[in-house]
């Protein structure tokens, strides 16, 4: 009965996860833009920057996306194979430092989508100093859950492990800025389009402001679990085509464009 338990489980794995002629599934957060979102233009600048890449790919195919609002729930899908891939996900330093990170032992990464600044918003009407890392120590900060948090537990960091600050994690970016707004946290730490977003669709341009130093500077990607039965496939073909991209001077394309949609649309 074990025996036959364990192939069905890993029959409806690959079921779920499979690179038929009907394509693959990715999922993401309806709530990413400009990167990914339902409602955004191309689905996303990283939507279509994946679907260019796969339809440039060896043996190109197509592919559907489950949005999926608990960032925590798509990595745990992600993780058991049950989606093929995830996007748009920061990278550790897998190759370094943090090769022993959680999602270094979990995921597989693609070459980048796109890259980011982190910075922290903090209230107009309060004085906030981030002049070296010394100055966040003691401090409350928010982060949606589900979102990397390995730029807070660097090496040379290791604020959490410390208690160095404290992490909110709320479910949304607006729940952090609500808190902050509350009092209830001294920063929010957001990428630098997802922290604008929510200061434009809060109404929030006059009474939070984003310091100049940034938190730290990432990568986004598309992410396979290691145990996905086709994932150095995927991995492969997917990285060949965003090669192609870039080559090809799509990919600069398909950033400006996407920056200057985004820019348009937060202001409307």
């Amino acid at each position: 009965m074990k025996g036959r338990a364990a192939i069905a489980g890993l029959f409806l794995a690959c079921s779920a996860a499979s690179a038929s002629s009907n394509g693959i599934t990715l999922v993401a957060s309806p709530d990413d833009a400009p990167f990914a979102g339902p409602d955004w233009p191309g689905r996303g600048m990283a939507t279509e920057i994946i679907e260019a890449a796969l339809s440039n790919a060896p043996d190109p195919f197509a592919f559907d996306i489950v949005w999926e609002s608990d960032r925590a729930a798509s990595a745990a899908r992600v993780a058991r194979a049950q989606t093929d891939m995830g996007f748009a996900w920061a990278r550790p330093d897998c190759d370094g430092q943090q090769h022993d990170n959680e999602r270094c032992r979990t995921y597989h990464f693609s070459d980048p989508l796109a890259e980011v600044v982190v910075l922290l918003f903090t209230r107009t009407d309060r004085q906030f100093d981030f002049d070296e890392d010394a100055d966040l120590h003691g401090r409350v900060l928010c982060r949606p859950a589900g979102l990397f948090t390995h730029d807070l537990e660097r090496p040379d960091r290791r604020w959490l492990s410390r208690d160095l600050i404290t992490l909110k994690q709320p479910t949304r970016a607006a729940d952090c800025f609500e808190m902050l707004m509350d009092g209830a946290v001294d920063a929010v730490a957001l990428d630098e389009f997802r922290g604008v977003n929510e200061l434009f669709r809060g109404n929030l341009t006059e009474a939070v402001v984003p310091l100049p130093r940034p938190l730290s500077e990432q990568s986004l990607h598309a992410v396979i679990s290691r145990s996905h039965w086709r994932a150095t496939a995927h991995l492969y073909r997917l990285n060949a085509g965003l090669a192609r991209l870039r080559e090809s001077g799509r990919y600069a394309g398909i950033i400006e464009r996407h920056l200057g949609l985004y820019w348009d649309q937060i202001k409307q």
